[in-house]
């Protein structure tokens, strides 16, 4: 199943969950460090497997 870019979840404090099944995740890729900000994530779930893009907020953008 390809990675699925079309949606962008916004990493928070919270544990990642599959946006299709609720089940944790792991990220197969940290891009966090980069100018790009995001992990790409995989559902832990055996029947689900969903890949899909989590974007890091960047805490200097809310600030005046």
């Amino acid at each position: 199943m390809p990675i699925q870019f079309q949606t962008l979840l916004i990493l928070n404090d919270q544990p990642v969950t599959c946006p299709h099944c609720g089940a944790r995740t792991d990220f197969i890729l940290d891009l966090s460090h980069t100018r790009s900000k995001i992990q790409v994530h995989r559902c832990l779930s055996a029947a689900c497997q969903f890949e899909f893009v989590v974007g890091i907020e960047d805490e200097n953008e809310n600030e005046p």
